[in-house]
């Protein structure tokens, strides 16, 4: 898909975060404010006659040059001191979508994993009228400790997401889905439907540090129209669709930016694994969500933190 090709998308989304979390937490670059007075009346800088000139040591007229160069330039170059940061800035920035975090148990090599990411609408489209669709993208597995320590991208080729649909479409390591019926509603919490889940293939052993991100975003009506014109059927039978979901969960437990799905195998073990025999928790096929709060998960630099919360929270919740 043409206009889909999002690489790096993850580490753009951190950064922009961070730029928001400068702007909003930090005051304006210090400017140093001009002199008032900083230049010299001409008439004090008229020139001495040509014999006096010569008599006058070189050093006083160099020094004289140089404080007056050292005087004007800030005078040219100093952008105004009461520069105001900008109001959105100021205001801070609500995302649209907002993601939980869930884990796909039986996950060992040659198995193939159905799983039901939630999202949840928390705003709307940046995009407004101009909004032609929604995209979901899916990624291969990564090392999730590479990106909580390091901040860098690393795929394990442990687990692949599988572009079943025909409005999917993959990338390098990343699945895109356009979503042109789908109709977001500020509050709602979406999931795939029952016919239509996620599916990702175990194609080696996992780890812990195993996980797969996955996330959202709006494309406009012209690059809708540039997707259909490169062979997007939107009526076709066989595309990813999104239904509400009745589950009851709470605000913390979601994430801006994306969320994770994690991958339970016989030779790795998380505990306290959720069961289909505890049915207050949503489980549906192999998958089954992790209730992670989202400051923890937004530590970039707390992995260790991030797993201790999780697997505390699990005891908690699924015993």
């Amino acid at each position: 898909m043409s206009t889909l090709n999002k690489t790096g998308l993850r580490v753009a989304a951190a950064g922009a975060a961070a730029a928001l979390t400068l702007a909003v937490g930090a005051p304006a670059f210090a400017q140093t404010e001009a002199p008032e007075d900083a230049t010299t009346p001409a008439t004090d800088a008229s020139p001495s006659p040509e014999t006096e000139t010569e008599s006058t040591p070189a050093t006083d007229t160099e020094t004289t040059e140089t404080e007056t160069e050292e005087e004007e330039a800030p005078v040219v170059t100093e952008p105004p001191v009461d520069e105001e940061l900008p109001e959105a800035s100021e205001e801070g920035y609500e995302y649209e979508f907002a993601f939980l975090n869930h884990i796909l148990t039986g996950a060992n090599p040659g198995e193939t994993l159905t799983a039901f990411p939630h999202m949840r609408v928390n705003g709307e489209s940046g995009l407004g009228d101009e909004r032609g669709a929604t995209v979901l993208w899916f990624e291969d597995s990564s090392d999730v400790d590479a990106w909580f320590n390091d901040g860098e991208l690393v795929f394990t080729d442990a687990v692949d997401v599988i572009a079943d649909y025909d409005n999917c479409d993959r990338f390098e390591e990343t699945v895109y889905c356009v979503l042109t019926d789908f109709d977001p509603q500020v509050g709602t919490t979406y999931t795939p439907s029952e016919d239509t889940p996620v599916l990702y293939e175990v194609l080696n052993a996992v780890t812990e540090a195993d996980g797969a991100a996955y996330g959202a975003y709006d494309i406009t009506k012209d690059e809708l129209a540039i997707e259909i014109e490169a062979g997007l059927d939107p009526e076709s039978d066989n595309n990813l669709t999104l239904v509400e979901t009745e589950w009851d969960i709470e605000d913390e437990y979601f994430s801006d930016f994306f969320g994770w799905v994690f991958f339970e195998g016989d030779d790795r073990g998380w505990g306290q694994v959720p069961g289909g025999e505890n049915p207050e928790l949503p489980s549906t096929g192999n998958s089954s969500i992790i209730l992670i709060s989202s400051a923890a998960a937004a530590l970039l630099a707390g992995a260790v933190v991030f797993f201790m919360l999780r697997r505390r929270k699990a005891a908690t919740t699924w015993e």
